[in-house]
């Protein structure tokens, strides 16, 4: 291989590198975000009372 063609291949790379760590970088701000608005469904009173549903309906059905 000639130089030239090396620092093509570590361009190439670099440029490899810059993208995936801007698709991580992005992937880690959705994850923020959906862990954001879960914690806040899971305050909300809607899921409080879902989850004493749920729980009351496992309730009953294991006593059976």
């Amino acid at each position: 291989m000639t130089i030239q063609q090396l620092q093509s291949e570590l361009e190439q790379s670099q440029n490899t590198i810059q993208q995936l760590q801007s698709e991580l970088e992005q992937n880690l701000e959705q994850g923020k975000q959906a862990i954001a608005t879960i914690q806040w469904m899971e305050t909300s009173k809607f899921w409080q009372l879902r989850s004493k549903w749920l729980k009351l309906k496992l309730f009953f059905n294991l006593n059976r």
